[in-house]
């Protein structure tokens, strides 16, 4: 079993439960917490430093603002950040997110070993992903993962969703164009740009740009 685990949610409520799974009844010996994105990156330094690593990130997707400043604002910028620091570390996020089009873009985005919902049987699956990625394994719930495995269900390319985010704050095609050519992102022509939006009409089924962008919106991958 993992010796040493972080858990990563801003309500400290949410935590002890986890921690007490964790602790009790499978007996890891070193747990700590985080309430924010921030504080885990430092506890992931200072265990590198320590020669004494963490084994197992569990982490919320959704961290609320408060007065204080941060440099990491979501669970997917900490699951980036903890990766370049160890990029074989085990990754679980354990959130609200129940759309399964945004959580297999999550996955395939950020190769998570593990996703389980926050809901009632929640601590039950997460007991089961735990042990499952202990053994080399991954674990999805088993209605989660039916859905998962619906072809329909589409994954955008970072370029796609640099091109919906901007024209999604009303950027044109020729503002994106010139936007990609500072960022030296290619393709950045308008006509590249304009083939990309035809062919994501078609993949989501989608009358115009407008429709497009609510599609993505409602579905979690922009």
């Amino acid at each position: 079993m993992f010796r040493k685990v972080l858990i990563a949610d801003d309500y400290d409520s949410n935590n002890q439960p986890v921690a007490q799974l964790l602790l009790k009844k499978l007996n890891v010996n070193n747990v700590s917490d985080a309430l924010y994105c921030d504080d885990a990156l430092l506890k992931f330094k200072k265990a590198l430093q320590d020669d004494s690593p963490f084994e197992l990130l569990i982490t919320d997707l959704s961290f609320l603002e408060d007065y204080r400043e941060r440099k990491l604002t979501t669970g997917l910028e900490l699951i980036d950040a903890v990766r370049k620091l160890q990029p074989k570390v085990k990754v679980i996020v354990f959130a609200g997110e129940k759309r399964p089009s945004k959580i297999k873009q999550i996955i395939a985005s950020h190769s998570i070993d593990a996703y389980v919902p926050k809901g009632r049987s929640a601590l039950k699956d997460l007991e089961k992903a735990i042990i499952s990625i202990n053994k080399e394994g991954t674990y999805f719930p088993h209605e989660l993962e039916h859905n998962l495995k619906n072809e329909q269900l589409l994954i955008l390319e970072n370029y796609d969703k640099d091109i919906l985010k901007h024209i999604a704050c009303g950027g044109t095609k020729e503002e994106v164009s010139a936007i990609f050519k500072t960022k030296k992102i290619s393709p950045c022509s308008v006509s590249s740009i304009e083939k990309r939006l035809q062919k994501l009409y078609l993949s989501f089924n989608a009358k115009n740009t407008t429709h497009l962008i609510f599609i993505a919106q409602k579905e979690g991958l922009i």
